[in-house]
């Protein structure tokens, strides 16, 4: 029974399960066990989100380690950034977040890294969790209770000194706001907070998960009602940023991603930068234009960090919202993302909803768009055939570039969906590609997902 609810939970980049029925804290014991005899950690830092189950979890994984002899320095209730800026601010060897990030509020989860080489995922060892262990070897491991949110907080301080606008936070209950308040309060941004307190309910909201529309109300109401610059909201574990207009309407990570990279390169002229294949060329584009080195990876945060250690990269980035720094250690850090997102829109000197409608004109893009489908495999291959005059890739699905569009068909790891995205120089080519892939798509069986 125990193996075969691993097999269900030990998922591609991550742990994660229904609770109790798949993840509890006998579970979470087995997996500190199994974590401490295949990947022999030095010193384990160890945190939560707050869900209001994650708290006997992390002490289920806890006591697994300390039987196998391991020290722990549990932090107690934190954000994802903040597990990982405090295992490497605390020189450990790894770091555990208890945490399921976005999902809904009846699964939690458990995330691994490996400080100097990055997150533990299927690829590098995680499915090593599904073998036994063998027998501890009498030593017994220590805990130590360590609050490590002032010494973040002195970390962001030199970030934020300068910061100044009118912006609107939505923490949405989560972890982040133990420490986002406190760190721009301190600066002279005019801000507004809403759901910041931390509530393992999340009252108000369906789940953690700010890609939600009706989750979204609040935020568009206060940038409508009040005229703020712009939105900024975070998932459960603050791992993600989600952006908004002084229109309230959404904004692509390519966007954000694209202020965030031209800021950087100011002042770290010709350094690389890594995002996920996904991307808009107006990131090419823009690495080109500033002499900066680009690299496109498998779509997944395991290896926009991976290829950004590779090429000691100054910024990484993936188009679901997650935004990586060299100076987090490769990590992803939503404070961080928000500190220099903020700089970079003052430095334009202009409105948000101005620099995107500007870009509008010469990117055209679609959202990215899933299609259901038993059989994706002659999909693929009818698309070859039809562009093999184009420069065709398979780096994660099937990647077609062409003098006036771009499009990446990949499926998904956890469901029997393919996922489109697609760009063109114009809206007549956009149009055009648009109906023809997705007639490929409908003539092998794909029908339109509705998530």
């Amino acid at each position: 029974m125990l193996e075969e609810t691993l097999k269900k939970i030990i998922k591609a980049y991550d742990i994660r399960g229904e609770i109790p029925e798949e993840l509890n804290p006998d579970v979470a014991f087995e997996l500190g066990k199994r974590f401490a005899y295949h990947f022999k950690p030095e010193l384990v830092v160890i945190g939560n989100d707050m869900r209001e189950t994650s708290e006997e979890i992390k002490q289920g994984f806890i006591n697994g380690l300390v039987d196998y002899g391991i020290d722990v320095i549990d932090i107690g209730l934190v954000s994802t950034p903040m597990l990982n800026w405090g295992a490497w601010h605390l020189k450990a060897s790894h770091g555990v977040m208890v945490t399921a990030s976005h999902s809904p509020l009846n699964y939690n989860g458990i995330k691994l890294v490996d400080v100097e080489n990055g997150q533990i995922y299927k690829e590098n060892g995680l499915t090593n969790l599904l073998k036994k262990g063998g027998e501890p070897s009498g030593a017994v491991g220590s805990v130590t209770e360590r609050n490590t949110a002032d010494d973040y907080l002195s970390y962001l301080g030199k970030h934020i000194e300068d910061l100044h606008g009118k912006f609107v936070f939505d923490t949405m209950h989560g972890a982040n706001g133990l420490v986002l308040k406190e760190a721009f309060d301190k600066s002279d941004v005019e801000a507004e907070y809403i759901s910041f307190e931390v509530d393992g309910q999340v009252p108000d909201y369906q789940s953690p998960n700010p890609l939600i529309e009706a989750n979204q109300e609040k935020i568009k109401k206060a940038i409508r009602e009040k005229g703020f610059e712009a939105g900024l909201m975070y998932d459960g574990d603050a791992d993600r940023l989600i952006v908004f207009d002084d229109k309230a309407r959404y904004v692509s990570a390519n966007f954000v991603a694209y202020l965030i990279i031209e800021y950087l390169l100011e002042a770290n002229p010709g350094r690389a930068i890594v995002f996920d294949l996904r991307s808009s060329n107006m990131i090419r584009d823009l690495a080109a234009h500033k002499k900066a080195k680009y690299f496109d990876t498998i779509a997944g945060n395991p290896y926009v960090k991976e290829k950004m250690r590779e090429e000691k990269a100054i910024f990484g980035g993936e188009t679901s919202g997650h935004y990586f720094y060299e100076e987090t250690n490769y990590a992803e850090d939503a404070i961080v993302t928000s500190v220099y997102f903020i700089k970079a829109l003052k430095a334009k000197g202009k409105k948000l909803s101005e620099i995107i409608d500007d870009l509008n004109k010469k990117y055209f893009m679609i959202p990215e768009t899933n299609f259901r489908i038993a059989d994706y495999k002659p999909v693929f291959k009818e698309l070859e055939e039809i562009y093999k005059s184009s420069d065709i890739h398979f780096l994660d699905g099937i990647t077609i570039e062409a003098e006036g569009f771009r499009a990446n068909l990949r499926t998904s790891n956890t469901e029997p969906l393919i996922r489109l995205n697609l760009e063109a120089r114009g809206q007549e080519e956009l149009t055009n590609r648009l109906k023809e892939i997705k007639g490929v798509i409908k003539a092998n069986g794909g029908v339109r997902a509705d998530h």
